[in-house]
C-alpha cells in the first residue's frame, strides 16, 4: 500500500485544486451576475480572516476526500481483483468499472435524492418561486439519471 501513498496524495491534491478552481469561478460568477466586487461575498466582519481559515479548512477537507477516495478505489480494485483471479484484464477491467460505477451512482443517487427534501426544508419560501422549482428539477433529474446510471451499469455487469 505504501507504493500508492504518492498516486494518493496526488489525487488529494487534484481534488482540492478542482476545488478551488469551483470555487473562484462560482465567486467570479456570483460576483458578476450580482454587479457587486468578489470582495463582499468574502467580507465575514473579520477582515476576512474567518473566511480565510474556513476556505483553507475546506481545501484540506477536499484533499483528504480526494486522498480517501483513492484509496478506497484502489482497495476496492484489489479486492475484486481478488474475487474474480481468472478474468482477463480485459474483462477484469470492464467489470470492475461497471461494478464500481454501479457503486458510486446508487450513492450518488441517494445523495441528490435526499437534497430535494433539505433544500425544500431550508431554503424555499412558500410559495415556491421559479428559482426553487429550477433547482428541485435539476436535483430530480440528477437522481433520476444516476439511479438509471447504476441499473445500466449493473445490467452490463450481469
Amino acid at each position: 500500500m505504501d507504493k500508492h501513498r504518492k498516486e494518493f496524495h496526488k489525487y488529494g491534491f487534484m481534488t482540492m485544486i478542482g476545488w478551488n478552481i469551483l470555487l473562484v469561478i462560482l465567486v467570479f460568477i456570483g460576483s458578476v451576475s450580482k454587479h457587486i466586487s468578489p470582495n463582499y461575498i468574502f467580507d465575514d466582519g473579520t477582515g476576512g480572516i474567518g473566511m480565510t481559515i474556513f476556505l483553507l479548512l475546506w481545501s484540506l477537507i477536499w484533499y483528504g476526500i480526494g486522498y480517501k477516495s483513492r484509496k478506497d478505489y484502489v482497495l476496492t480494485r484489489n479486492m475484486y481483483r481478488e474475487q474474480v483471479p481468472s478474468l482477463e484484464q480485459n474483462q477484469f477491467d470492464n467489470a470492475f468499472r461497471s461494478y464500481y460505477i454501479t457503486k458510486q451512482a446508487k450513492l450518488l443517487s441517494i445523495v441528490f435524492a435526499t437534497a430535494i427534501p433539505w433544500y425544500m426544508i431550508g431554503y424555499v419560501d412558500f410559495p415556491m418561486t421559479t428559482k426553487d422549482v429550477i433547482i428541485v428539477a435539476i436535483l430530480a433529474f440528477i437522481s433520476v439519471s444516476c439511479f438509471y446510471l447504476s441499473r445500466k451499469a449493473l445490467n452490463f455487469n450481469s
